[in-house]
């Protein structure tokens, strides 16, 4: 038998059974992390913010999702 087959069928028979896992897990990859971009900008532009006072960071929009304070009693309260 030819030494170049023997080494073809050696070297290429194990990226031929690795080559379409690594595509499928490339694919799935990338489109998780597209899905993940598409899902960051569309929470982006829900998301109101109101024009910065005199240029600076923009403040969130009021009543947004914020948790409630409560006044918890302490010594200087009274």
């Amino acid at each position: 038998m030819n030494a170049d087959l023997i080494t073809a069928a050696v070297l290429g028979t194990p990226a031929a059974v690795v080559a379409p896992a690594l595509a499928i897990a490339m694919y799935r990859t990338r489109k998780a992390t597209t899905d993940t971009l598409a899902a960051l900008a569309a929470h982006r532009a829900q998301t109101d913010t109101t024009a910065p006072p005199e240029g600076g960071e923009p403040l969130p929009a009021p009543g947004g999702d914020l948790a409630t304070v409560l006044p918890f009693p302490n010594r200087r309260a009274a």
